[in-house]
């Protein structure tokens, strides 16, 4: 064989070996550290834990010794009528004044009443002047209050969450350092369990913070229908069924004369017709006074 060829086919081989090669290379799985931390630890150690300045105050106020306290109350004013809409707008000043926000308005109206109902949130220093406020928009039916101290429930939420985040940086370190498959399988399923944790006392701890940031008012402000005399209306009521009833009677009373009558009269009629016929025909000299003086 020439040497031409024997080299060529070496050269061939050794490309075809060196392919191989890279395509067994690239297939394989590497787990190492660095590469898996890319693809799930941007989820766990790239995690950002940005937290608020107005949440780090509360924390530390709360550090500091202030309670935390949810407050929320409901109200029931009744207005003056045909002055609902502009009491809704005097009691809409009252909650902007006060720092406060209508989260929510609802209209509603029967034969009886017509009213609105607010979800209001307000500041829980300002929870008593509106309470207040409210006696110069109408007559004060009801006023109920609640205070719900949850200051123990946060701080161990508070500690929760940095026991957990503890115990995910740990839980890190080691999948950091894992070599096998099943290592680093156990290693995230455990990552995401204190990971879902975490998130569900964090929304617990951030469901307070906003309570007790703002306090929860509703308020039900309504006017009355305007009264109308019963009296007047039972009697009138009672001409007009009387009235009826006795139209009723009547025309049942016709019915029946008129179905008693119609067949009298064609009985009486076939009786007359039939004498005449007996008389023209069988007793021409039978004298009967009514016919022979109708003659």
């Amino acid at each position: 064989m020439d040497l031409w060829k024997i080299t060529l086919i070496f050269s061939l081989f050794i490309l075809v070996s060196g392919c191989l090669g890279e395509m067994d290379k690239t297939s394989s799985i590497n787990y190492d550290s660095d590469y898996y931390g890319n693809s799930i630890g941007g989820g766990f150690a790239e995690e950002t834990r940005t937290t608020t300045s107005s949440a780090m105050d509360f924390s530390q106020k709360v550090a500091q010794g202030e309670r935390v306290v949810i407050k929320s109350g409901s109200a029931s004013v009744e207005v003056v009528q045909g002055a609902l809409e502009q009491k809704l707008v005097e009691l809409k000043q009252l909650i902007a004044t006060n720092g406060g926000t209508v989260e929510n308005i609802r209209y509603s109206s029967t034969e009886s009443s017509k009213r609105y109902t607010l979800e209001v949130k307000v500041p829980p220093t300002s929870f008593d002047s509106i309470s207040s406020g409210l006696q110069n928009i109408g007559t004060m039916k009801s006023l109920s209050t609640n205070s719900d101290d949850v200051t123990y429930e946060y701080i161990d939420l508070e500690a929760q969450i940095k026991n957990l985040e503890v115990q995910k940086e740990r839980l890190l370190a080691i999948y950091e350092k894992a070599e096998t498959v099943e290592n680093i399988i156990e290693l995230e399923s455990e990552i995401n369990r204190v990971q879902t944790r975490i998130d569900s006392s964090n929304s617990r701890k951030n469901f307070i913070e906003r309570q007790a940031t703002k306090a929860t008012l509703n308020i039900n402000i309504y006017e009355e229908a305007p009264i109308i005399d019963k009296t007047l209306i039972l009697p009138l009521n009672d001409a007009i069924n009387t009235l009826i009833s006795a139209l009723g009677v009547g025309i049942i009373l016709i019915a029946g004369l008129v179905g008693f009558a119609i067949p009298f009269a064609i009985v009486i009629l076939i009786i007359l017709a039939s004498i005449k016929v007996l008389k023209k025909y069988f007793f021409k000299n039978l004298k009967i006074p009514f016919f022979d003086k109708k003659q």
